[in-house]
């Protein structure tokens, strides 16, 4: 079932609409929401679409995000890489119905395979001059940031986030300068709730070198 929502102003005579566009992504799952922002210069009006496919009889344009441990992601990766964020680019989908963003990394670790100095991978949501896309799951990068990444790819295409935002962890440093990393947010199973324990090993920032160690040897296990 598809649920389908449009809120709208009325513009006035001498405004212009600029025409609706429709976007789909493949998949299969419970439960998918996109919701694409699209704010007109001026007084023009703001139009919000929000699309959400329903657990039960989902269509196959459903995306389901299935919670992945820290082995998993170490398995399934193609390549992890630790690095600094030096750009983020937004730019159309090659049917031009959509926003993705190619975020860049100057590697400092590469932890598994091989892509390079530079590293390049992309995330589904971004802005384009009046357009905004915002893919629910979708993490969000800013120059500066200090991340690993946990990527794979298929066929001839920029790689892309394992499990969305499980496959970011960030790397941040401490009151004393000593670098840590934290895991990504929970994932909720499609029905129910993620119970959350005060004090769980698996929530707290790790420090960076106990981090990396841990991920080659599940990388290494993987082989």
């Amino acid at each position: 079932m598809r649920v389908l929502e449009r809120i709208s102003v009325a513009p006035r005579d001498d405004q212009r609409r600029v025409p609706r566009e429709r976007r789909q992504r493949r998949g299969s799952g419970s439960l998918a929401v996109e919701i694409l922002l699209r704010a007109f210069v001026s007084s023009w009006p703001l139009i919000v679409v929000v699309s959400a496919l329903a657990a039960a009889g989902a269509s196959p344009t459903a995306t389901t995000l299935v919670s992945a441990d820290l082995a998993e992601l170490a398995r399934d990766a193609g390549a992890i890489v630790r690095g600094r964020v030096v750009d983020t680019s937004a730019q159309w989908t090659p049917d031009r119905r959509a926003i993705d963003t190619v975020v860049t990394l100057e590697a400092e670790s590469t932890l598994k395979g091989s892509l390079g100095a530079n590293v390049r991978f992309v995330v589904p949501g971004g802005s384009m001059g009046r357009y905004r896309r915002i893919f629910v799951g979708a993490p969000q990068f800013a120059v500066g940031q200090h991340v690993v990444v946990f990527l794979g790819w298929e066929g001839p295409s920029y790689p892309h986030l394992l499990g969305m935002g499980q496959g970011v962890y960030r790397v941040t440093a401490s009151a004393d300068g000593a670098w840590l990393v934290s895991p990504p947010p929970l994932v909720p199973p499609p029905a129910g709730a993620v119970p959350i324990v005060r004090g769980d090993p698996a929530r707290t920032p790790v420090p960076l070198a106990e981090f990396e160690q841990r991920v080659r040897q599940l990388a290494g296990a993987a082989r």
